[in-house]
């Protein structure tokens, strides 16, 4: 029985046949889609909040007066991509929208897979 676990952890660890890398890179990237879409949620909750106007920064969601609840709960500061980079967030000129956004694993505008941007506009 012993000889069976070490076996079998022996060929799952210790080889080229290991657990697969692609399960890490999609992992990151259903983190990125669930923290953009929460971020987003609570752009909008704080527009409704604000007779329409945009959070003038993400900071704006996590700190509120008045003894009410942040609109990013569980956040004491600027939330972070899988990365340890801070999310990107910009009002568009206007009043036309904002976009929120992370430039992937590079950190740099671009990149396919793992580096690829993700982002969450809206008008």
């Amino acid at each position: 029985m012993v000889i069976a676990v070490l076996a079998l952890f022996i060929c799952t660890v210790c080889t080229p046949w290991g657990p697969p890398e692609g399960h890490y890179f999609r992992a990151n990237g259903l983190v990125v889609q669930s923290d953009l879409h929460r971020m987003s949620q609570a752009l909008e909750n704080y527009a409704a909040d604000h007779e329409g106007a945009s959070a003038p920064d993400l900071d704006a969601l996590i700190v509120q007066g008045g003894g009410r609840p942040a609109y990013l709960a569980n956040y004491t500061s600027t939330p972070r991509d899988p990365w340890h980079r801070p999310y990107l967030y910009e009002l568009r000129a206007g009043g036309s929208g904002r976009r929120l956004w992370t430039l992937g694993s590079d950190g740099e505008v671009g990149g396919s897979g793992e580096a690829r941007d993700q982002s969450v506009e809206s008008k």
